[in-house]
């Protein structure tokens, strides 16, 4: 019985987590989720088009809107520590795939969030 009823807890779960992350992307412009349930991360190019989908989030998250340009322009800083970010949690879900237990549907999309600014140390 707990055989039949361990997946379904963990989808169930999965999409209650979804859901909240969703409605905060939706409250707070700072944050982008990057889905890839439909990629297969097991192939150079499923990666690459994962990469793709991190960079377009990276550059709507990390813009400066009052930078030099009308358009405004990315935060060298906050995307390089987008992409340490993201590509940590790539590495987590590639790990999960290949073990077996889980498909990407049934993970997370990778959240993509503007860093805090860094406070300086005291001295």
């Amino acid at each position: 019985m707990i055989r039949f009823l361990a997946p379904i807890l963990a989808l169930l779960c999965a999409s209650v987590a979804i859901s909240s992350a969703r409605a905060a992307q939706q409250n707070d412009p700072s944050i982008r989720l990057v889905p890839y349930g439909d990629l297969d991360l097991s192939t150079s190019r499923g990666i690459r088009a994962l990469d793709r989908r991190i960079e377009h989030a990276l550059n709507v998250v990390c813009l400066d809107p009052s930078g030099p340009s009308p358009a405004g322009v990315v935060d060298p800083d906050c995307k390089s520590d987008g992409w340490r970010a993201a590509h940590h949690q790539v590495a987590i879900v590639v790990a999960r795939l290949q073990s077996g237990n889980l498909t990407a549907q049934a993970l997370l999309p990778i959240q993509i969030a503007k860093a805090r600014a860094k406070r300086p140390a005291n001295r």
